[in-house]
């Protein structure tokens, strides 16, 4: 995002500030949107700026305090207004509509100028973002990357000039990372490290191992205890790599690279797959579990499952194939019904 700016005129963004926040605020009539369309198409430059601004104003969320102690005076609520509590600010933030339509785009370039400030090397407090337990959570960071955390997963992210620094507390992640060279992208599990420029991964944090698959690209993994750190070896698609918490040997594991965060879509599909290969998705999103088919014969399996727990979706799977469900803690075995 930096370089970008760098390449964008001060004029243009300031212009482009100007258009977004009335846009944000409503105040657009027919004629000014006319004039905004034309604005746009009347230079590439002029498309540029407005797509960078729009990106800073969905990052507006990320540094609310900042926002609130540069724009104290214009984010004070009137006494007319009676006692409220500021709102926080967030994704689809919105300027106070007793704050002046000049600081609606001041504030916008603060944020657009923000990462370009010294404030902005300096150490911050990390934003925390979790899942909760019986749902996905889709998260946008403020370099454009793109994370889904899974039920009951939790991150805290920290970013500067230099590095972009995830670390996984709990859970199961997939990351959907954007290129940036000048700063690299680490998520630390704690016994481990993972590195990326730009690409497409997830890391699983459990008891007793972390585990990393890539969908796409090359991720590098290192295990470190304290500042120690071991050499770290490359991930390929397709390729999981389980890490048991007593080994820095991962055990290597090839799969399909598609099927590597399926999960993220909150169902997983399949047409005509041998139930063994249904049964294989189920357990590469959890690995705890044993589950085996017995007398599978020519049994194919079409159909949506809903990521949900494991003996959930191992009951559906049997009710969906006419077998039936033996569990016994965490092994589970589909056998055809008894007659």
């Amino acid at each position: 995002m930096a370089n970008d700016l760098k390449r964008i005129d001060q004029k243009l963004i300031d212009e482009a500030a100007e258009w977004q926040a009335k846009l944000a605020g409503g105040a657009l009539s027919d004629a000014e949107r006319v004039r905004h369309m034309e604005w746009l198409l009347e230079d590439p430059a002029h498309t540029d700026a407005f797509e960078y601004v729009q990106e800073a104003y969905v990052g507006v969320g990320q540094h609310e305090q900042q926002i609130r102690a540069a724009f104290a005076s214009d984010l004070k609520i009137p006494s007319n207004q009676g006692a409220v509590a500021p709102k926080p600010m967030n994704a689809s933030w919105v300027w106070p509509k007793f704050a002046t339509g000049l600081a609606a785009v001041a504030a916008l370039l603060f944020v657009v100028f923000f990462p370009q400030t010294p404030f902005y090397d300096a150490p911050s407090d990390p934003h925390i973002y979790s899942a909760s337990t019986d749902g996905l959570k889709n998260v946008k960071l403020m370099d454009g990357s793109r994370v889904t955390l899974f039920a009951g997963s939790r991150i805290s992210v920290e970013m500067d000039d230099g590095a972009r620094n995830v670390a996984l507390e709990s859970g199961r992640a997939f990351f959907d990372v954007v290129s940036d060279k000048d700063r690299p992208f680490y998520v630390n599990t704690g016994e481990r490290q993972v590195r990326v420029v730009g690409t497409r991964f997830e890391v699983l944090k459990a008891d007793g191992f972390d585990r990393v698959s890539v969908n796409e690209g090359l991720v590098s993994v290192a295990s470190q205890a304290g500042e120690e750190k071991t050499p770290a070896i490359l991930i390929e698609p397709g390729t999981v790599a389980t890490y048991a918490s007593t080994s820095d040997e991962p055990i290597l594991k090839e799969v399909d690279p598609t099927t590597i965060g399926n999960w993220t879509e909150g169902v997983l599909r399949f047409k005509e797959q041998p139930i063994s290969e249904v049964l294989a998705q189920i357990q590469l999103i959890y690995p705890t579990i044993h589950a085996v088919v017995t007398a599978e014969g020519d049994t194919v399996f079409s159909g949506t499952l809903v990521v949900t727990e494991p003996e959930t979706m191992l009951r559906e799977l049997a009710e969906f194939t006419g077998m039936e469900l033996r569990a016994d803690s965490n092994t589970y075995s589909l056998n055809p019904k008894q007659q």
